[in-house]
């Protein structure tokens, strides 16, 4: 059963009662955080959970997980969102070629922003057209080893070759 608008239940009310009973664990910054729902505790890296990891009004990630389409909504957010970051932070990466562009966005999303930030003379030969040390700069890191050789490689062909 799909509930449409003009079914007989008020999908509306039925949203606002379970947000309310369901409840849901958000962060500082008012963002919605897994949580364990026995005991409505965030989960924290090592902590074992009593109940399923949920997420949001009452999301059981272990029984009901994402839909694809799910997936990938989450994934275009995320994108937006590290996209943001950079313009905050890399006012300029946008000059760079699309493919260019794509490959900081790939590592920003898997470092974070303050990670990217993090290679500065990458950063600094890109800025100034030296795409070979840049791609020589982001295969000399930790990140490089711990993302693999498929992956880094990838990234760095990006870097080179625009």
């Amino acid at each position: 059963m799909h509930l449409i608008p003009g079914d007989a239940v008020d999908v509306d009310r039925l949203k606002s009662d379970l947000k309310r009973y369901e409840g849901s664990v958000k962060n500082r910054s008012g963002r919605h955080v897994v949580y364990d729902d026995a005991d409505g505790k965030a989960i924290k890296p090592g902590k074992v959970c009593r109940g399923y990891p949920t997420v949001g009004y009452g999301r059981n990630l272990a029984g009901n997980g994402l839909s694809e389409d799910e997936a990938v909504f989450l994934l275009s957010n995320d994108i937006d969102r590290v996209a943001e970051q950079m313009d905050r932070r890399i006012n300029w990466w946008r000059e760079l070629s699309a493919t260019r562009q794509s490959a900081l966005l790939n590592m920003a999303f898997n470092l974070g922003i303050s990670g990217l930030l993090g290679f500065p003379k990458m950063l600094g030969a890109l800025k100034r057209g030296d795409y070979t040390t840049a791609a020589s700069e982001s295969l000399d890191s930790d990140w490089a080893r711990q993302v693999g050789r498929r992956r880094s490689m990838g990234i760095a062909d990006m870097l080179r070759y625009g």
